[in-house]
């Protein structure tokens, strides 16, 4: 539902210079199908959260994945003639990049998983603070190991 109200938020910014109609039209088109297509992602990042080799999970989480995705999205939007398609679109894949990162992220840290081994919602909530803040420091761990540990 976060990825939907985002994206959601996001068409209706872009399309705003079209006017509000087209603005809410474009938000109403990607409510259609992005609750599902969203749930597809993670149930898929899920599974794979863990799978070998790596780089085989991070082009299928991180390439294909939303590949097929933006896919759908631009050819829904596209055929529902939203007016900023383009930068709309442009927008949605910058939004991916980070996301999908965020998610795998997450999964691998035992947060906001479904099913067997997951914990309430409300609960992983509270974690998203301190996740978030590793998360964004993650690259500096990166670069300068044994400094900024969680």
């Amino acid at each position: 539902m976060f990825t939907a109200l985002v994206r959601g938020g996001m068409f209706f910014a872009t399309n705003l210079v079209a006017g509000f109609p087209a603005a809410a039209r474009a938000v109403a088109v990607d409510a259609l199908f992005r609750v599902p297509l969203s749930g597809f992602y993670a149930a898929i990042t899920q599974a794979l959260r863990s799978a070998r080799p790596r780089w085989a999970m991070l082009l299928v989480i991180g390439v294909a994945i939303p590949t097929f995705g933006h896919t759908v999205e631009f050819l829904v939007h596209w055929m529902f003639e939203t007016p900023e398609l383009r930068v709309s679109v442009l927008a949605s894949i910058a939004f991916s990049a980070a996301s999908t990162l965020f998610n795998l992220f997450s999964m691998q840290r035992g947060v906001f998983l479904v099913g067997a081994g997951a914990r309430p919602f409300r609960e992983d909530l509270k974690r998203l603070p301190a996740l978030l803040g590793d998360f964004l420091l993650a690259p500096v761990r990166l670069t300068f190991p044994g400094r900024l540990e969680p």
